[in-house]
């Protein structure tokens, strides 16, 4: 294996994670031993502390892979983001003197070549995307599960797991679950009916997350998904109102310098919510989100007050929190 900074980048986090194992299962097999690996939460790391867990020294192990999971540092930005900039004079020193018995890897959901830590990489940076399955795809792989596990099924239930909408993570554990639930007999779509109900509630989470990256595309087509499950479009604006108010919370105790562990302390969310909103931070400048704010007070009146048709206010409102400044 040729190279030894690596980023892989894909939606599907079950995907990267696979890619991941795949690596450092090649550089293992490359240097003939089980190499130390170190996992970092780059979100708790300033550039002082990146630049010393950087120095290499080899003494119980002949070489070390540290892993970046999904750092902050790798995100589209349209603004001059200080940290980032520290960051990237970090990565440009240690190409001056890295060690060839180092090994990086960092995981993203995007690739954004002008950012400026991946500038400062140049061509040290392999870049490896990871391509959500197509729809065919997807299926072969949920009829795969089932066959390494030696379980029966039929089509139709291939068909049910891989148009159902969920992550690859979560359809794994599902059929492992019920493979095991059904101790060697045949698997039939009703196996899966209370599981998939359940986990439709979870769509109003996939259109906030989706407002949070402006993708405005999958954020309509996951409120139709709501709406078809016939769930009431009142808690829906509730839910998005919400997210930004917390999203309001984090952008501003992140940037003011606070740890992950700090914001949790200051605004009682979990740490997987503070997690998932720090990557979305450089999305909106003060005034795009105070724009958005005053969008949602507006539908909420919409709703409340007047005869509008309620999926076209919500409608609106994800349009608006998704449109950028020109």
């Amino acid at each position: 294996m040729s190279g030894n900074i690596f980023l892989i980048w894909g939606q599907d986090p079950y995907l990267v994670e696979e890619k991941t194992a795949e690596i450092i299962n090649q550089i293992n097999l490359d240097r003939g031993e089980e190499v130390e690996r170190v996992f970092l939460d780059a979100d708790e790391i300033s550039a002082p502390q990146l630049a010393e867990t950087l120095e290499f020294t080899p003494l119980f192990s002949l070489a070390r892979i540290i892993i970046f999971k999904r750092p902050f540092w790798l995100t589209k930005s349209k603004r001059k983001n200080n940290k980032i900039e520290e960051i990237a004079r970090v990565w440009s020193n240690y190409l001056k003197t890295a060690s060839t018995e180092q090994f990086i890897i960092m995981t993203a959901e995007e690739y954004a070549p002008a950012n400026s830590v991946i500038k400062a990489f140049g061509k040290s940076l392999q870049v490896m995307e990871c391509k959500s399955l197509e729809p065919l795809q997807l299926k072969k792989w949920v009829k795969d599960q089932f066959s390494i596990r030696g379980i029966k099924t039929d089509d139709k239930v291939f068909s049910l797991l891989s148009s159902s909408g969920q992550d690859m993570y979560y359809l794994k554990n599902l059929i492992e679950k019920t493979c095991l639930l059904a101790e060697g007999r045949k698997i039939t779509q009703e196996d899966f009916d209370e599981d998939l109900i359940k986990v439709e509630n979870t769509t109003i989470f996939k259109i906030t997350d989706e407002l949070l990256k402006r993708n405005a595309r999958t954020a309509i087509a996951n409120l139709h998904k709501y709406v078809d499950q016939q769930q009431p479009l009142i808690v829906a604006l509730f839910m998005i109102i919400r997210q930004f108010i917390n999203f309001g919370k984090v952008k501003y105790f992140k940037e003011k310098g606070y740890t992950s562990k700090e914001i949790a302390d200051h605004t009682k969310l979990q740490g997987f919510q503070i997690r998932n909103m720090e990557k979305y931070i450089n999305n909106f400048t003060d005034e795009e989100l105070r724009r958005v704010f005053a969008a949602c007070l507006q539908a909420d009146i919409d709703i409340k007050r007047t005869g509008k048709d309620n999926l076209l206010v919500i409608e609106t409102l994800i349009y608006e929190i998704c449109l950028r400044e020109s």
